[in-house]
């Protein structure tokens, strides 16, 4: 490995049929082969992007990360990825390389590849500008150990901006690694979730919780990916695995769309407490009568006291966002029938927070009629209007 890394090091072009039959040769061993692929990129072999964009779609992760950056270092000067459309395409898809394997190293290694992809695509965007690598190898702190010499290759300290620019600049092929992330299997359609569940308009590793003017264009194509990807995340809402069912939500409750509120009132039926949960904190977008009548259901009958409590809050915020007729009276019956003090007290708080008139009428019956000294209490506070 090291051998190879020198020679690219070198410069010298006469060694590039000897570094590609490495990087090709199963036999020369993964690091070696990893450090064969980048050597390749420093010598701007550009007769060899064909074996660089096989290894970039392979599923070795450590020489698929190092031909990825090979082929960004070697067209970001132009700002296009040698090897065309193939090699671009394969940075987009390893941004969301899942965590097949269980157990730390292998998710280190897909982190690792993700974000030599996120480098790879910053490179293109500033057409090297934003290239941190140090001119020789870097020292080794320890002992001398070629994978980790290889790993402190992947640039890991951009800026921002510059992350930012990547985003606006190859939207289009991340959006569609995304799609077939999504469709492809749960791992990397987990991926995918995670990368669009820091915040609204996140798009991880580019996009993150920075807030900066220069930002607001990546922010936009954030939120356009976000939308073109909806009917996919809308199907994950349905999934086997009841983490990917929550992400899904989390993601669908940001949307205003018909489809996400039909979602997420499904999702409050879910086989899954924690699918529930995660259903009725996130119902309030939409006051469409499904959203209701599935929190009205929670609110009545589920068997336990702190989901009714949520349900009642959905219901309250379902009455703000328009559907006040319904949600009043849902919310009415519980608070003079429900047998849980909690669950009475809360659908009152609910109904104060969009109709203080009729909260206030029921309020004056419940402060003294209620069995509960709390819920008297509560009760009397909304009555005199606080």
């Amino acid at each position: 490995a090291f051998a190879v890394l020198g020679l690219g090091a070198l410069k010298d072009k006469t060694s590039t049929a000897l570094l590609s039959a490495t990087a090709r040769s199963l036999d020369a061993g993964t690091v070696a082969r990893a450090a064969a692929a980048y050597a390749l990129g420093e010598l701007g072999a550009d007769t060899e992007t064909t074996t660089l964009v096989t290894l970039a779609e392979g599923t070795d992760a450590l020489p698929r990360e190092m031909a990825i950056l090979a082929l960004a270092r070697m067209g970001m000067a132009k700002g296009e990825a040698a090897g065309g459309k193939a090699a671009l395409a394969a940075m987009a898809d390893a941004v969301f390389s899942g965590d097949a394997e269980s157990g730390s190293r292998a998710r280190q290694s897909s982190e690792t590849l993700r974000q030599a992809a996120a480098g790879a695509l910053v490179l293109l965007a500033t057409k090297g500008a934003a290239d941190a690598r140090p001119d020789a190898l870097p020292a080794p702190d320890e002992s001398v150990d070629a994978e980790s010499t290889l790993d402190q290759l992947v640039p890991r300290t951009l800026a921002a901006k510059d992350r930012a620019a990547a985003l606006v600049t190859f939207a289009e092929p991340l959006k569609r690694a995304a799609q077939s992330a999504l469709a492809t299997s749960t791992e990397r359609a987990r991926s995918v979730l995670d990368a669009l569940g820091g915040r609204e308009g996140a798009f991880e590793p580019f996009l993150g919780n920075e807030d900066a003017p220069d930002l607001a264009a990546a922010r936009v194509k954030a939120r356009e990916i976000a939308a073109a990807l909806e009917p996919s995340v809308v199907g994950l809402s349905r999934h086997p695995d009841p983490s990917v069912r929550t992400k899904a939500l989390v993601l669908l409750s940001r949307s205003k769309s018909d489809a996400a509120a039909a979602a997420i009132a499904s999702a409050v039926t879910d086989s899954s407490e924690n699918v529930q949960r995660v259903a009725l904190a996130s119902i309030g977008q939409h006051a469409d009568g499904k959203s209701v009548t599935a929190a009205a259901k929670v609110m009545r009958g589920h068997e336990s006291w702190a989901m009714r409590v949520l349900a009642a809050q959905a219901l309250g915020r379902l009455g703000a966002a328009g559907a006040g007729t319904e949600a009043t009276r849902q919310l009415k019956e519980a608070a003079t029938k429900e047998p849980y003090a909690l669950v009475r007290e809360a659908a009152l708080v609910a109904l104060a927070t969009y109709d203080k008139s009729e909260a206030a009428k029921l309020a004056a019956t419940m402060a003294d009629a209620d069995p509960e000294p709390r819920v008297r209490e509560t009760a009397t506070k909304l009555r005199s209007g606080k």
